[in-house]
């Protein structure tokens, strides 16, 4: 037996009248609203903030690295003879380390064979509360001199290894950084010129195997230092082997590191970097 099922008659409308019947009981839905020109007022602006987003990054990867370009080519310099003096100035080389026992006595080793004359080098272990050996393996492969120090951090060591110094120039380089064996002339060179006061190094990134690790981006970021420096200072140093003037050696807040801090605070007080 089929169930009876409400037919609606042919052409009724499908909207049921309110019992009652009144008219006042009938609401008409609600007018769309207007769209807002907010919107259409907000598209200029981010397309603004779009393209000043991309000209900065354009500037800042191509621009700025050509504007030093230029502004070398219009200045029209002297090629920038650097020779070392013919007595190597005293060098302390400062070894910051914490718990690097396993590459201290390497280190060591390789720093005591650079082409430098040994009684103008000062090798000086800075031992960073260090609890697994670093300081014996250091005075056993023959470091000069070994401070044993509280934890303190890497920046803290330095400044008690420059403390303990009797170099006029005062060097810093990693324990797991090897050197090359001109390293250290090539390093103190630019301290020809007494208006330099500070220089860092050129890191390569080598395999195991001693092949080249670097990418395109670090050899860009080379490039633009050196376009930096010879324009007046680098904007940015690195921690694996720099050097500065002892009398120029600045104190920073442990939580700077001196990539930064150094060439731009050596510049402001009137050094090239």
């Amino acid at each position: 037996m089929r169930a009876p099922c409400c037919a609606r008659p042919h052409g009724t409308a499908s909207t049921a009248r309110p019992s009652g019947g009144s008219p006042s009981a009938w609401r008409s839905a609600p007018a769309p609203r207007r769209r807002s020109g907010r919107r259409d007022n907000q598209r200029p602006v981010l397309e603004v903030l779009f393209w000043a987003s991309l000209a900065l990054i354009v500037y800042t990867h191509a621009g700025y690295p050509l504007l030093l370009w230029l502004l070398a080519r219009l200045r029209r310099t002297r090629a920038d003879r650097r020779h070392a003096p013919a007595e190597p100035p005293a060098i302390s080389l400062i070894v910051a380390a914490h718990d690097e026992a396993d590459v201290i006595a390497a280190k060591i080793e390789n720093a005591l064979a650079l082409d430098y004359p040994r009684d103008r080098l000062e090798l000086i272990v800075a031992s960073d509360g260090s609890a697994d050996g670093t300081v014996e393996a250091a005075r056993t492969a023959g470091a000069d001199r070994v401070l044993e120090l509280p934890r303190g951090g890497k920046i803290r060591a330095q400044d008690a290894g420059v403390e303990a110094a009797s170099g006029e120039i005062v060097a810093f380089t990693d324990a797991n950084c090897r050197l090359a064996p001109d390293a250290l002339r090539r390093l103190v060179a630019p301290f020809a010129d007494p208006k330099v006061g500070y220089v860092c190094g050129h890191v390569r990134f080598t395999r195991d195997d001693g092949t080249n690790e670097e990418g395109a981006y670090w050899r860009y970021e080379l490039a633009v230092r050196a376009l930096e420096s010879g324009l007046g200072g680098v904007t940015g140093g690195n921690g694996a082997l720099y050097a500065t003037r002892r009398d120029a050696y600045i104190v920073v807040d442990p939580r700077m590191g001196h990539d930064l801090s150094f060439p731009f605070n050596m510049v402001k007080r009137g050094w090239r970097a």
